[in-house]
């Protein structure tokens, strides 16, 4: 097997750079940006679309997104330059549960948030 070889010019985000939609029932933020694939953070289940937004403090070119999902397989990839108003840029599908992926950004513009949503499920 191949070794990842690190992108040296990935953004490195603290615990307040994150936002979430919803109360964290297992794990804590830190397990988001840990790089470690073993650990979980898993938000409250609920009817309303769960989101985590992460927070660039600058507006940036973002060339690619990597994350590991748990149970829902389609995903929403949103940009914003100012945390309210979001911009689709693309919906996403995981080719198997628990796996970690990489999406190219389509956009050429520069951001300050990310935000990646479940998709499916009804907005709130």
């Amino acid at each position: 097997m191949a070794k990842e070889i690190p992108d040296i010019r990935q953004h490195i985000f603290n615990v307040d750079d994150i936002t979430l939609s919803h109360a964290i029932t297992v794990g804590t933020k830190a397990n988001i940006i840990d790089g470690d694939t073993t650990t979980e953070c898993r938000l409250s289940a609920g009817s309303v679309r769960q989101f985590f937004t992460f927070d660039l403090r600058t507006t940036k070119r973002i060339d690619r997104v990597r994350f590991k999902h748990g149970n829902n397989d389609n995903w929403r990839i949103e940009l914003s330059e100012n945390g309210t108003t979001f911009f689709t840029d693309q919906e996403v599908t995981f080719a198997a549960n628990f796996a970690r992926q990489t999406f190219s950004i389509n956009s050429r513009d520069e951001w300050r948030y990310i935000r990646i949503s479940t998709v499916g499920e009804e907005d709130g």
